[in-house]
């Protein structure tokens, strides 16, 4: 797996600096993706997406036993609606997916 540690390191300054690294509504569809497709190993191979993933999860807290960003959710709960059920990724999933971290989910 190549070393990202130059999206961590940028992932982590944006945070310190309270600026954005993602948009929430990108945020919100990559944690959704990873809601309804994370079956798939090769999200686990991927160095980018899990750093990304680890950044939105701080940002909006979404570790686990905090109260989650209510603007992150707001924009999540429809965006994870549209995916709930599909069998077939909608094409900008696979679009984004593929664009960001070379991913193929479908």
């Amino acid at each position: 797996m190549k070393d990202n540690s130059l999206r961590r390191q940028w992932n982590e300054a944006c945070l310190k600096a309270g600026l954005p690294s993602l948009t929430t509504r990108t945020a919100a569809k990559i944690m959704a993706i990873l809601l309804h497709y994370g079956n798939n190993e090769t999200f686990t191979h991927s160095a980018k997406f899990l750093t990304d993933c680890l950044y939105i999860m701080r940002r909006f807290h979404i570790e686990g036993g905090e109260t989650p960003d209510e603007k992150f959710m707001r924009v999540f709960q429809p965006v994870s609606r549209e995916l709930e059920g599909c069998e077939v990724p909608p094409q900008w999933a696979i679009d984004l997916m593929m664009d960001m971290y070379a991913i193929k989910i479908y």
